[in-house]
């Protein structure tokens, strides 16, 4: 995982199914120091797919760091959560539950599947810049996390 601005791309999934907070969250991302190359899925199953490597001939690149949606069609971001956490290739990646959502059973129940934070989407689009800033600089600069494929 890069420790500073000028190291590899931070790889970056997200997984949400609202074209608007996608939008949103690709925009905050073009004023980071930290280079970033997100990858956009839509629903659990595609995060699933994608993280398993099931399509051999899709592009695939580890992801370093995952914000996951809970509410999402076919797959939610809880079932999301406890099949990667259980799988011993998957569960080393870090993932923060980003979502509308500030259920105390929401919250709950994303750290009890071993989500590394939770985090409730801020109504301003400087909100979410905000809490990027700060998410990108503990994950990104002061965190050391393992080196890819450790769970493997």
């Amino acid at each position: 995982m890069p420790n500073n601005s000028e190291s590899a791309p931070v790889n970056i999934l997200l997984v949400d199914d609202d074209p608007y907070g996608i939008d949103l969250m690709l925009e905050a991302f073009e004023d980071s120091p930290y280079k970033t190359n997100i990858t956009v899925l839509k629903d659990g199953v595609e995060a699933m797919n994608y993280l398993r490597h099931e399509d051999k001939n899709a592009p695939y690149v580890e992801p370093d760091f995952i914000f996951l949606d809970l509410n999402m069609p076919r797959k939610d971001g809880r079932q999301v959560l406890k099949e990667m956490k259980s799988d011993p290739k998957l569960g080393h990646i870090p993932v923060a539950v980003l979502t509308t959502s500030s259920l105390e059973e929401d919250i709950s129940e994303s750290y009890r599947l071993h989500a590394n934070c939770f985090l409730t989407k801020p109504e301003t689009f400087e909100g979410l810049v905000d809490m990027l800033s700060s998410l990108e600089k503990f994950w990104f600069k002061t965190v050391v996390l393992p080196n890819k494929g450790r769970g493997h």
